[in-house]
This record gives structure tokens, sequence and C-alpha cells, in this order.
């Protein structure tokens, strides 16, 4: 072996060991830009599933408070129909006993019916 080839020979484990390096060095940043990207890509995934969420619970919010806000109007009528119709029926308990008479008495008359009552019980 002549000092020309021992030479071509370092030079080309060079150029070969200079590629291999090279090759390494790009697969490295190409791994780490496909990390990078798939972290974005989780983030943004991440983000996007944090607004879903929140817009979900505050329609659920929506929705249970106009139910509740809805029952609670239902109930303030009942609970107001149910008065009315206790009052109804205790005013008509108190006048059930009564004769018909004896409810007549408790109204005032106008000028023009002071005439007694037995001329309008005979028909």
């Amino acid at each position: 072996m002549t000092a020309e080839r021992v030479a071509e020979m370092r030079r080309r484990a060079k150029e070969v060991l200079n590629h291999q390096l090279q090759t390494i060095k790009n697969k490295k940043e190409q791994s780490q830009k496909e990390k990078e990207r798939a972290k974005r890509h989780e983030i943004e995934v991440l983000n996007r599933t944090r607004k879903d969420l929140r817009e979900d619970s505050y329609k659920k919010f929506l929705v249970t408070n106009k139910l509740r806000k809805e029952l609670e109007d239902c109930w303030a009528t009942q609970n107001a129909e149910k008065i009315r119709e206790d009052a109804l029926e205790k005013k008509h308990q108190m006048t059930a006993g009564l004769l018909l008479i004896d409810q007549c008495n408790q109204y005032a008359r106008c000028a023009q019916c002071k005439r007694g009552d037995m001329f309008y019980l005979w028909f």
C-alpha cells in the first residue's frame, strides 16, 4: 500500500464518518421536531377538550338552573292555588250550616229591597 492509497482510504473513512455523523444529527433533529409537533398537537387536543368540557358544564348548569326555576315557579303557583282553595273550602264550611234565611241576613239590602224576606219565600 502506498501513501496515496492510505491517504485516500483515510479521506474516504473521514467522509463516511462525517456522513454518518450528519445522518445521526439529522435524524435527531427530525425526531426532536416530530416530538415537538406531537406535543403541540396533544396540547391543542387537550385545550379543545377542556373548552368543550367547560361548554358542556355551562350548558348543563343552564339547563339545571332553568329546570329548578321552573319547578320553583310551579310549586309557588300550586301553593298559591292550594291556599286559595283551602280558604274557599273554609268559607264554604263556615256557611254550610246556615239556612238560606240566615244567609240572607248577612247581606245588606239596597234601598229598593227594604221589604221583608217572607214575601219572597212564598214563591
